[in-house]
């Protein structure tokens, strides 16, 4: 099955770089190449195929959210920050953008407010009910847990304590809070 892999995406990526060949400036072939190169983890080609598409075509301001993502994942926080930042003012009502940047506001210390306002955001976005998928209460654990986080830094004690209940609930993991 890797094989077949392999070979697709080598096969994707031909296909890509001669649509290129044709039209230097083709958004979609820089994002299919983007595609392979984000599935196989090769998070650099990945990101410099996404920030090509998005120069050649401003209009795609969801990629901001994606490339913003992966910059947080290569710990590049800045660049994060300055894609993310784009992405929540194009798309102030996802989620997953609003968690990315509640992440960068607490690693940044000094926007611990900015981090809680974030991250209740995204909860309140994606709320868990008892049909959610394991996967969204595994991510809304996570949430939780770094809004206590926040809190607890804010000697705030009451509301990280409650976050924290609140992720422990959410995925048994979380119980390292408590320690």
């Amino acid at each position: 099955d890797e094989a077949v892999n392999i070979q697709n995406q080598d096969g994707g990526v031909k296909y890509y770089e001669e649509a290129l060949k044709l039209d230097s400036k083709n958004s979609a072939a820089y994002i299919g190449l983007a595609t392979i190169y984000d599935e196989s983890n090769k998070l650099d080609l990945a990101l410099l195929n996404y920030e090509k598409a998005l120069m050649f075509n401003p209009e795609l301001t969801e990629l901001n959210a994606t490339i913003g993502a992966m910059y947080f994942q290569k710990s590049e926080i800045a660049k994060a920050d300055e894609y993310l930042t784009k992405a929540v003012a194009v798309r102030a009502e996802d989620a997953q953008t609003q968690y990315f940047i509640g992440q960068i506001r607490y690693k940044q210390n000094n926007r611990d407010n900015e981090a809680v306002n974030a991250f209740k955001k995204a909860i309140a976005l994606n709320p868990i009910t008892s049909t959610s998928s394991t996967e969204a209460r595994k991510n809304a654990a996570e949430v939780y847990y770094y809004l206590g986080e926040v809190y607890d830094r804010l000697n705030q004690e009451s509301d990280a304590i409650a976050a924290y209940t609140d992720a422990t609930n959410l995925n048994g993991k979380y119980a390292e809070a408590w320690g």
